[in-house]
């Protein structure tokens, strides 16, 4: 029995990728795992769960028994589950989260069960939960911010009370958990905005205060026009993920999260001056709240540090080209140490979706000229991929005399200076001058 996404995505007319089954019959889990074995590489996941993962001609399938689930404790693994091959399809399926998740297609008859009227829910665009049970489990109103976004459909007011209800319980969730299903969010959603505001109607921003504290901070009206910080912060958001295919796949998560974090700051540094809504240093400021909200999803440092360069460098670009077009000269050295700090290329995508986030919603990208004068500069210099390696090092200073310690330090970070302002640019000339030095 296919069960699941799979089934709810053809119906859909999406791509199916890998494959969740339930096996009913007369036989035991030993018989089941022995004819997965003889198909392809079986590996045993979830020992609460009992889950197959099959490896069958390049596609992975999901194998299960149909279980039936009783919570015994707090948390998404507080629940004793019974697997028994005997339950009858509408049965098992009880313990699905949505309707339209809880259809399966029987591949021995041909024929579709739909137990819960998933498809008539398919065919209104909402996502209605399945039964009582679904209070039970709190992941389940994480996976309804990605759904919700994901698929763009509406929710009916039942489920939607059943979400609010639940927000004490997501504090019991583990930040793994959670992580998975914002990045099922961010990745696969058009317009991830959708997600974020039904996480605010349902309370499930308590668990971060730093998102929570963007609602309600005022902007000024004549630079943003789309309204608060939030609001803004959602409409870059599906800037940037209308960004993403020109993005490779790589950085695509961490652009995500650089624009969900990129004005952090602004509830803590917002003042009115003159007559004018102000945010003085929030770039800076919004490092340590950015900082302190992606710990609470995940424990990847250079990841998290990564998007910390970008939210830290969001309003650089603008202010140099802003010199540059009042006629001020920005040095080649201005772009060369901006390179030291973070990733050109990957910063000039999130300032275009900022210059974006000022349309609410969202309709067509604009060129934002100071993303792509800052790119084309870094371009020319061949710094907006990385930053300037540097042409001089330890080997060298030690070559010309120099010990290990203090002095060679001092030596290369001034060798260094020199080359981001251009005294020299190869390493020939690098060698040159330092053979000069030592000469004096």
């Amino acid at each position: 029995m296919i069960v699941g996404g799979a089934v709810r995505d053809v119906l859909m007319g999406k791509p199916v990728g890998d494959c969740d089954c339930e096996v009913y019959g007369e036989f035991t889990e030993t018989e089941l795992l022995s004819v997965l074995q003889s198909l392809g590489s079986v590996n045993k996941v979830g020992k609460q769960f009992g889950v197959y993962k099959l490896l069958y001609q390049g596609r992975q399938f999901d194998i299960a028994l149909p279980r039936l689930e009783t919570q015994i404790g707090k948390g998404h693994k507080g629940f004793e589950v019974v697997s028994d091959p005997k339950l009858s399809f509408e049965e098992a399926a009880k313990r699905r989260d949505f309707t339209v998740n809880a259809m399966g297609f029987d591949v021995l008859k041909g024929a579709l069960l739909d137990p819960f009227d998933g498809q008539s829910d398919l065919k209104l665009k909402q996502l209605k939960h399945v039964g009582p049970s679904f209070a039970e489990d709190p992941l389940r109103v994480y996976r309804a911010i990605q759904f919700l976004a994901r698929f763009e459909f509406s929710m009916p007011p039942l489920t939607q009370a059943l979400c609010q209800s639940m927000w004490p319980l997501l504090f019991d969730l583990s930040k793994e958990r959670i992580w998975e299903e914002f990045k099922k969010l961010f990745l696969l959603a058009k317009r991830p905005s959708i997600g974020l505001q039904f996480a605010k109607e349902v309370f499930a921003l308590h668990r971060f205060p730093e998102w929570a504290a963007l609602i309600g901070i005022p902007q000024e009206p004549q630079f943003h026009p789309e309204g608060d910080v939030w609001i803004h912060t959602c409409a870059v958001v599906d800037a940037m993920a209308a960004l993403l295919p020109t993005v490779p796949e790589e950085h695509r998560l961490l652009l995500m999260w650089a624009a969900v974090c990129h004005d952090l700051g602004k509830p803590d540094t917002t003042v009115k001056e003159d007559g004018r809504i102000r945010h003085f240093k929030h770039d800076t400021v919004g490092v340590a709240k950015a900082r302190q909200l992606l710990y609470r999803l995940m424990d990847q440092h250079d990841f998290i540090e990564q998007v910390c360069d970008l939210v830290r460098n969001h309003m650089h670009p603008h202010q140099l080209y802003k010199m540059a077009d009042s006629g001020q000269k920005v040095s080649d050295a201005a772009i060369r140490r901006l390179a030291t700090r973070v990733t050109i290329e990957l910063l000039a995508v999130l300032v275009q979706a900022d210059a974006n986030g000022k349309q609410w919603p969202l309709k067509a990208l604009k060129t934002d000229e100071a993303a792509a004068w800052v790119l084309d500069r870094a371009t020319a210099l061949g710094v907006h991929k990385s930053r300037p390696e540097p042409f001089l090092k330890g080997q060298h200073g030690m070559a010309l005399g120099l010990q290990p310690g203090p002095a060679l330090g001092q030596w290369l970070h001034k060798a260094y200076t020199l080359q981001l302002q251009g005294q020299f640019t190869t390493l020939e000339e690098a060698l040159t001058w330092a053979q000069r030095q030592f000469k004096k």
